[in-house]
């Protein structure tokens, strides 16, 4: 069975305020590090003004921070999906 959740994001800075793009793509890159923690399979579909390769270079960014981290902690690396 497949569910879907839609999230609508707002700013809140009030009326006439816009989410950056980089807000945008922080935020979405969370939820899907989120639902890598899950045991589900799962999509995330950006709205039609997102710019999915700065998505995609914001996300290897993380990574890349990620194994730092890991490497100083003396934890052990993940294989970026």
């Amino acid at each position: 069975m497949s569910r879907s959740i839609k999230i609508h994001i707002q700013s809140a800075q009030g009326a006439g305020s816009q989410i950056t793009d980089e807000q945008y793509t922080d935020l979405s890159n969370a939820i899907w590090m989120f639902m890598r923690s899950t045991p589900f399979d799962f999509s995330i579909q950006p709205d039609g003004r997102a710019d999915v390769q700065a998505m995609d270079q914001a996300w290897e960014q993380y990574g890349r921070g990620c194994e730092l981290v890991q490497l100083k902690l003396g934890g052990r690396a993940h294989a970026a999906v």
